[in-house]
């Protein structure tokens, strides 16, 4: 299975908590793999930051199973989650 995802990012100074956040305008790319899904996992994107919140949004996916959930199935349609998502400091 392959995502479609774009990562954006928002400065310290932008927000102070997650409702500021998440009304904030000032949100920048960090990286858009909406058009094109990468390899699946790892998935690496590396690139220097500086940011208070990071937003990831999906927008598609290649190969979802018909459920992902077999004792769900009335939840579970063409379901996809995010297991790990890690950032790590400058060096």
């Amino acid at each position: 299975m392959r995502y479609h995802y774009k990562i954006e990012y928002l400065r310290a100074a932008s927000a102070d908590n997650l409702d500021t956040a998440s009304a904030a305008s000032g949100w920048s790319v960090y990286c858009d793999r909406s058009a094109s899904a990468p390899d699946p996992s790892p998935v690496t994107d590396q690139q220097p930051a500086t940011a208070r919140s990071l937003r990831l949004t999906l927008t598609g996916a290649d190969g979802l199973p018909d459920n992902a959930d077999p004792y769900d199935l009335a939840n579970s349609r063409n379901g996809s989650s995010v297991v790990e998502f890690k950032v790590f400091p400058a060096k």
